[in-house]
């Protein structure tokens, strides 16, 4: 072989040598990058991928524990009245025997459907379960958006419930055996296997009926701590129920695993056919495969790149992995690697041929420069290029001639050139060192950038060259990129001749040094500015954030591109917040703005982002955490955009500026009303006059000018003595106000009648700083409704009130009678024979006679009673505050009315002629207050015809029995006061029970045992025995006879817990020494006195309060309770209720009488009890006569009952005789 071709292969060779080892030098530091990004790609995909589907498991048990929490409510309230009609007509028995919904009715798509077997038990409950669930199923099936999504319960009596979706005839196609109970579908819910009753996940299962396989969330469904089956969710692996299951491959031949937490397959890669088929043929399958099956059985927390190969059937694949947090799912991704590397690899091939094709070019032509006698001038390009590949740079053959060798070396000098420029054009420094940090090249955009020029930098070392802190850098660089082939990102600072810079360090290890003695490319980009805008960037972020803080406004970074945002603490704190309360989110945000602002909000960020604003600013309402809502001002600035000016990051504090909102619209409403209709008027404490408005000088005459400097003396009228405007300011000191009417006096002397309102305005110490009084002319009010109320409320022709002022004063005088126990009386009175003499002689001379006869009935009356003309020749008087007493009221009215009588029978003088007339007199006493007004006009007109029928001019009472009633009361008070010398009364007892129906108190009633009369009611003598006084006595006697019993009941195992109950009348209470009273028969007895309750009626509460809080407080001390009789008849303030002593109230019978079918009574028992537990008081209803008020009662919180469902007052020893025997109430037994 010649020495041309010997050169040619050498040429040849050495090319080869040098460009091949570097370009798989080149190779694997590219591949090597190329795989660390593409597994950093692969985590972020993955995390994204794990986190959403989290969610939307989550979703799952959320939802199924808000659906177990309805159903465990629904299923556990009472029974209501046609539930099972309302089952009955949706189901039927289909042809295989099972209960399904009818078919004719059944929509699977807006409904769910019910299964029910053959031999399924079709009692009430059944039904009541079944209809209930179903309707619950309805209401969260018809909120499933999701195509495929369904929603099921599950019993142990292999009944099914579902609403699903993507089968809508799901239990249609149910087999009548069909039997899910020994299925994980019911067994995760056995408190055995979930003892926790927490949301369990089936392994992939295939469904008898559908035939798909789902994995399924289950929860145990308990009823009143009785487990009776599953509620539950599917997730089908056939359909893109969960994104996870979605195959997006940006590889071909991507393999992903999803393993539940018992590392059951859920999505097997490869063998997605055999878990469908045969599951157990995977495990084989991993057998041959250990690093798959070591993968998929390392434990793993976060999503991680695997730095192994991991090798599945003979290739390899980039593996990364993540675990569902909620569920506990494990997830791999597996990428082939020559997949990710084919691109490159193909580019590689294509240059190293490219090379080995220069190369053997240059071979060639070497060989004919060397046959023409040129081996000089080839040994010239060969020391040229030897010198260019160890980092020569500047290295060049600089032969001259035409000649293909001369052709070569400046093809060679001019890509050594176009090579130089480039590198001239990059800012970064490239440095070929040694490993002892030797250079022996340097190429610099700027020698200034240099510790020295490039010439004393050769041959010298980085630790002579360089600071101590930048030398150890750079030499920790090299020894890296020595042992990995490579090194990045190490970073140093250094002062150069133009500044202190910081630069970046790339190493390479060259592949073509020795082994021994390696050679290194070094790339030290400056980062100085990117260092600086770092530094500022932090620098100025901390100071904002910090300002902000200080201000005590909060602070919120917004994330556009991912919708995450960040509250500060601050900003949580303003609405009420806890740090943890409050998601990181866009839509927590959206949430607490008011409804009625949040498009405003949403259009002023949208005309931001896009440029058509230059601010953001707004301000709106949102809701703190205790519900009320607060002013924000809002303001915020984009701090990040992309490439195209896209919006990328967008920061902006938050406001509280509710104070400053409502002092806005305080003080708009002030400037409001100051301009107002009204007289206004401003002074200072001195009560010297400061402003007037416009509507003052309208109404006084003063023009402001006049007034202001000067007080309100000129406006006083001489219709106040001077103590009255003396007690008005008194009030405004003493109450910060005064309001009423006044008589003012104008300028021009006029005195009107107005409506005066003066406020005190006080500072923050409480001192009173200024007067504002406001005065309204209400003269023409005043004329006006005088007027109307004398068309309304007065007889044109008499001037006596009309029959509507009648009715009204009668509504008044009824109710001042209940209140004071005083009788009343109406007189009806009609002249007789009045027709005839409008006949005989007119109209006019009639209405004479009316007009008389008004005067004197007007002068025969009281000043107090109220003279009424019907219509006609009809008169009515209403005589109010007669005596309490029947008789004496009966005696009041006959007298009276022989004095009208006498009045009316004197003859009239009309006009010319004397007339004489005579009236027929009826009267009806008002001691009953259940009758109505037009029952007291129609008995009093019904007395008036019996006066008529009697033969006129005379009195008739409507009661004619009346004087035997009055008798018989006074043959009863004799009686009555000898009852406790003859023996003759007795104590009964009615038992009080618990909603259980246990005893637990007894109520002592006294009765009359007559020896003619027998038993005699109390409602017969207790309120004659009121009246008389003689209920002081009997009030003694019963709370004696009560501690006697007591004492006996210690003693007695069956009636030592119970509590005994007397009533305690007013006039009672009120003596003096009430209190020693009690005091002494609990200690003659020698009972235990919290054994004893007094029951007090709430008429107690209406005169000496202060009085009866001390009585009842000096029994309380003893052990007595008491308990509010009759409650809800009478007057009770809560305000006065909440000071007594109380320890029961009563709820009267008159309530619970109705309660069943009247809302009304029903409102007031549930607000007598709301009031009782806010008191902490007990509560008992009287008057308990069907099971039916017992159960509505207690629904709405009543637990203790009084009344006949339970037994009638009776003597001792049928009471005792009863408990014994258990027979209080044989319908609770």
């Amino acid at each position: 072989m010649n020495i041309g071709r010997k050169l040619m292969l050498i040429v040849a060779s050495s090319v080869a040598l040098v460009t091949i080892p570097a370009a798989t030098g080149i190779y694997f530091y590219v591949a090597h990058n190329l795989l660390a990004s593409e597994a950093a790609t692969q985590v972020a995909e993955t995390s994204t991928l794990v986190m959403a589907n989290t969610q939307k498991v989550q979703s799952y048990e959320i939802g199924l524990q808000s659906l177990s929490k309805t159903l465990t409510n629904t299923l556990s309230a009472p029974p209501l009245a046609g539930e099972e009609a309302a089952f009955d007509a949706i189901i039927q028995r289909h042809p295989d025997g099972a209960w399904r919904n009818k078919r004719a009715t059944f929509n699977g798509k807006e409904e769910s459907g019910l299964f029910l077997p053959p031999d399924a038990s079709m009692d009430i409950h059944q039904k009541r379960l079944h209809f209930r669930t179903k309707q619950v199923l309805d209401a969260f099936g018809s909120s499933i958006t999701t195509p495929t999504g369904n929603i099921w319960v599950l019993t142990h009596d292999k009944t099914e419930i579902i609403f699903d979706h993507l089968y809508p005839d799901f239990t249609m196609l149910m087999a009548a055996d069909t039997d899910y109970t020994k299925t994980p579908w019911m067994t995760l819910g056995d408190p055995a296997i979930n003892p926790k009753r927490e949301v369990r996940w089936t392994s992939p299962i295939q469904d008898p009926v559908t035939k798909s396989w789902i994995i399924s969330a289950i929860l145990p469904l308990d009823i009143n701590g009785r487990w009776i089956g599953t509620i539950g969710r599917d997730i089908g692996l056939n359909v893109d129920s969960l994104s996870i299951f979605q195959k997006h491959e940006h590889f071909p031949g991507e393999l992903r695993f999803l393993l539940d937490a018992e590392r059951h397959f859920i999505e097997a890669g490869p063998w997605q056919t055999l878990l469908q088929t045969n599951p157990q043929a995977i495990q084989s399958h991993l057998a041959n495969e250990p690093a798959l099956a070591e993968l998929l059985n390392a434990s793993t927390a976060t999503a991680s790149a695997y730095d192994k190969k991991v090798t599945i059937q003979g290739r390899q694949y980039l593996a990364t992995s993540m675990v569902l947090p909620v569920v506990g799912w494990h997830y791999f991704r597996l990428v082939p690697q020559d997949e990710i590397l084919k691109p490159m690899q193909q580019l590689f091939y294509t240059l190293t041929a490219l090379i080995l094709a220069i190369g053997l070019l240059i071979g060639s032509l070497i060989e004919i420069a060397v046959q023409r006698q040129i081996i000089s001038r080839i040994k010239v390009l060969a020391s040229t290029l030897r010198r260019y590949s160890l980092g020569d740079l500047s290295a060049r053959t600089n032969l001259k001639g035409n000649d293909e060798i001369a052709q070569v070396s400046h093809e060679f000098d001019e890509m050594a050139g176009q090579i130089k420029s480039t590198l001239d054009a990059l800012p970064d420094i490239l440095f070929d060192l040694d490993l002892n940090g030797q250079y022996y090249a340097v190429h610099t955009p700027d020698e200034k950038l240099l510790t020295a020029p490039v010439k004393e930098l050769i041959g010298r070392t980085v630790p002579q060259m360089l600071p101590q802190h930048a030398a150890a850098i750079v030499m920790a660089a090299l020894k890296e990129a020595n042992q990995k082939g490579w090194s990045r990102g190490m970073q140093y600072l250094r002062k150069t001749p133009i500044g202190t810079f910081w630069f970046e360090l790339s190493v390479a290890k060259k592949t073509n040094s020795d082994f021994d003695h390696p050679r290194f490319i070094v790339l030290s980009r400056d980062i100085t500015e990117r260092k600086q805008f770092e530094s500022r960037l932090s620098e100025s972020e901390f100071r904002w954030k910090f300002a902000v803080e200080g201000t005590g406004d909060g602070m919120w970074d917004w994330n556009i591109q991912t919708n995450e945002v960040q509250y500060s603490t601050r900003w949580k704190s303003i609405l009420g917040f806890a740090e943890e309360e409050i998601e990181p989110t866009r839509e927590a945000w959206k949430k607490l703005v008011h409804t009625e602002d949040i498009a405003e909000v949403m259009q002023a960020i949208s005309e931001y982002l896009t440029g058509r604003t230059t601010t953001y600013t707004i301000e709106y309402r949102m809701q703190s955490k205790n519900g009320q809502y607060l002013w924000i001002l809002d303001k915020g600035v984009i701090v990040n955009r992309d490439a195209i000016g896209k919006p990328l990051r967008m920061i902006g504090t938050h406001t509280d500026i509710t104070e400053r909102k409502t002092i806005e619209h305080d003080l708009r409403i002030s400037a409001i009303a100051f301009d107002a209709q009204e007289s206004m008027m401003v002074s200072d404490v001195n009560k010297v006059i400061l402003r007037v408005n416009k509507a003052f000088t309208a109404i006084t005459g003063y023009a402001a000018e006049e007034v202001i400097g000067h007080t309100a003396l000129p406006l006083r009228s001489n219709q106040h003595e001077a103590s009255f405007y003396k007690a008005i300011w008194e009030g405004v000191d003493a109450n910060g106000a005064w309001k009423g009417e006044i008589y003012s006096m104008r300028k021009n002397g006029d005195v009107y009648p107005g409506l005066l309102s003066i406020t005190a305005v006080k500072n923050n110490q409480g001192a009173i700083t200024n007067y504002v009084t406001t005065l309204v002319d209400i003269t023409k009010e005043k004329t006006t409704a005088q007027e109307i109320q004398f068309l309304a409320f007065y007889d044109p022709l008499t001037g006596l009130a009309n029959r509507r002022l009648l009715l009204d004063r009668l509504s008044h005088a009824l109710v001042a009678h209940n209140r004071s126990g005083r009788d009343g009386a109406l007189i009806f009175l009609d002249l007789d024979h009045f027709k005839s003499l409008n006949d005989t002689l007119g109209h006019d001379v009639g209405d004479m006679l009316l007009k008389e006869v008004a005067n004197r009935l007007t002068a025969c009356v009281r000043e107090d009673d109220t003279v009424a003309r019907l219509g006609g020749d009809e008169y009515v008087v209403l005589l109010e505050n007669l005596s309490e007493k029947a008789i004496e009221a009966a005696t009041q009215v006959e007298a009276i009315g022989t004095k009208i009588l006498a009045a009316l029978n004197k003859p009239y003088q009309l006009g010319t002629h004397e007339h004489h007339s005579t009236p027929s007199i009826g009267a009806a006493l008002f001691s009953d207050h259940t009758e109505t007004q037009e029952e007291l006009l129609k008995h009093a007109d019904i007395a008036m015809y019996q006066a008529k029928k009697a033969g006129r001019n005379t009195l008739r009472f409507y009661d004619p029995q009346m004087q035997q009633a009055i008798h018989a009361r006074v043959s009863l008070e004799r009686e009555l006061r000898k009852v406790i010398e003859k023996q003759q009364l007795r104590l009964y007892f009615q038992i009080q029970v618990n909603s259980d129906g246990e005893p637990i108190g007894v109520e002592g009633l006294v009765r009359w045992l007559h020896h003619e009369r027998g038993l005699i009611p109390p409602l017969h003598f207790i309120p004659l025995a009121e009246e008389t006084g003689l209920i002081l006595p009997i009030g003694q006697w019963v709370l004696n006879a009560a501690c006697a019993q007591l004492k006996l009941w210690q003693n007695m195992a069956l009636t030592q817990d119970l509590i005994l109950s007397v009533n305690v009348s007013a006039k009672q209470f009120r003596q003096n020494d009430f209190t020693t009273q009690v005091k002494t028969a609990v200690e003659q007895h020698g009972i235990d006195p919290t054994k004893l309750k007094l029951e007090l009626t709430e008429s107690i509460l209406l005169e000496d309060f202060e009085g009866t809080i001390a009585t009842m407080n000096a029994l309380k001390e003893i052990g007595v309770l008491f308990s509010l009789d009759d409650f809800g008849t009478g007057y009770s303030s809560l305000q006065y209720l909440k000071r007594l002593p109380l320890s029961q109230l009563k709820i009267d019978q008159s309530f619970v009488r109705d309660i069943f079918t009247d809302n009304s009574d029903k409102a007031i028992v549930s607000t007598i009890i709301a009031m009782a537990n806010s008191l902490d008081l007990e509560v008992i209803a009287e008057g308990v006569e069907t099971k039916e008020q017992q159960q509505l009662l207690m629904d709405i919180g009543c637990k203790a009952y009084q009344g006949f469902l339970y037994g009638k007052p009776v003597d001792i020893q049928q009471f005792e005789a009863a408990l014994k025997n258990t027979l209080i109430d044989p319908r609770l037994l």
